[in-house]
């Protein structure tokens, strides 16, 4: 899968996530996701490497940057979000781009070593301009002349025959385990997440927005036509990668048939009729069922969000909004999250529950999963891992359980 379906930003993208969230304390006896292991450089070979050694040498460089940009967060979908990605990727791709440089290579092979290398610097200089955009438009002008650039080290990548630089890797799943999971009365989807992946498949590759409508959570709302279609070109006939359930939540990874560069990393919840339906997604080099990196700020943020909420605080709550966040300002007083129903019940039913905390039930490169219970109703909240960063992860999106 050739590096240019890297770049596919989702500009028309659908916020299916009430978004908002915070910053706080450690979470006291929380449980906690297991993180992923530290990723470390390749040995750098020495000497002068002939073909078979550098192609050897360059792919293992590329791999470790693969490796640390799936631990980047999800591509951004607006602007802020786009340009935040690359902030955070553009490094990376420099650090390697060093590595790559230092290699001594032999002189039937510099020709074209250096064709890679300047082509390679190209498509990151055009990728730094990304991170200054600050609207779709411009966001959706320069990923096109990024994708362009990237073009251009094709032709010397294929002549030395590097197999992982200029191939976006295909998603994996590993699932998350936690430590001392939370003992709690969850309930149980009628369905599995196997079963809600099918349906909802079925519906995307039928392409009939109707029957899609029926596959998603209600609180999202009725789709129109343009979200969609979205969906339909983003996703519609991948292939099921593998899956983990939360209970309440679940996530399924899809990966592209044959060189289809498309994946994605789709979100399932719980609705009110007790079925598991879909209600967000993001897309992560490598998948976004993986365990989260260590350091990881999920329970922070979720713990501030809840109390800039109790503090009745707009300023706290918008400090952890993401870059992708919908949500720039919040109206004074701060009563509720957003402008519907909703987020006014929810706020209402953390502040008349002052003993009541978030409690993590799951995380991974996606997002991380909280439940709190009052003992009369159960929310799932959920925080996003942010794009372009390792550990940090805000906003704050809500869902009422149906009783167990």
């Amino acid at each position: 899968m050739k590096t240019i379906a890297a770049l596919t930003m989702a500009v028309c993208s659908i916020a299916l996530i009430a978004a908002c969230g915070g910053s706080g304390d450690d979470g006291g006896d929380q449980p906690t996701a297991v993180t992923a292991a530290a990723i470390e450089a390749p040995e750098q070979p020495t000497g002068t490497l002939d073909k078979a050694a550098l192609v050897k040498a360059a792919d293992a460089n590329c791999e470790y940057e693969w490796q640390l940009r799936g631990r980047l967060g999800p591509a951004g979908k607006i602007a802020s979000g786009i340009a935040a990605q690359w902030s955070g990727t553009v490094p990376v791709m420099e650090e390697v781009q060093g590595l790559q440089s230092d290699l001594q290579v032999d002189p039937s092979v510099k020709k074209t070593w250096e064709e890679y290398l300047k082509a390679n610097q190209a498509y990151i200089d055009s990728l730094s301009e990304i991170t200054t955009v600050t609207t779709d438009e411009e966001a959706g002008a320069k990923s096109t002349a990024a994708n362009e650039a990237a073009q251009a080290t094709y032709p010397p990548a294929d002549e030395l025959g590097l197999e992982v630089c200029t191939f976006t890797p295909e998603a994996t799943v590993e699932k998350t385990e936690m430590e001392n999971p939370a003992s709690l009365d969850l309930p149980e989807p009628s369905n599995t997440v196997d079963e809600a992946a099918d349906t909802f498949m079925a519906a995307l590759n039928g392409g009939d927005c109707e029957k899609l409508n029926a596959t998603i959570n209600s609180d999202v709302g009725t789709l129109p036509a343009g979200d969609c279609q979205y969906l339909f070109d983003s996703f519609a006939n991948l292939d099921v990668a593998g899956s983990q359930s939360l209970g309440p939540v679940a996530y399924v990874e899809l990966k592209g048939k044959g060189d289809d560069p498309r994946a994605g990393t789709m979100t399932f919840v719980i609705d009110g009729d007790g079925v598991l339906k879909y209600s967000n997604n993001g897309v992560i080099i490598g998948g976004g069922i993986h365990p989260p990196s260590e350091g990881f700020d999920s329970q922070e943020t979720m713990d501030a969000a809840v109390a800039a909420i109790r503090d009745e605080d707009g300023q706290a709550f918008l400090d952890v909004q993401g870059p992708d966040s919908a949500i720039t300002e919040v109206a004074e007083p701060f009563e509720g999250i957003g402008d519907s129903e909703g987020g006014k019940v929810i706020a209402a039913a953390i502040r008349d529950n002052p003993d009541v905390e978030p409690t993590m039930i799951g995380a991974n490169q996606l997002e991380g999963a909280f439940i709190f219970d009052t003992g009369q109703e159960m929310y799932l909240l959920q925080n996003g891992h942010f794009p372009g960063s390792e550990t940090a992860y805000g906003n704050f999106g809500y869902w009422l359980l149906p009783s167990s």
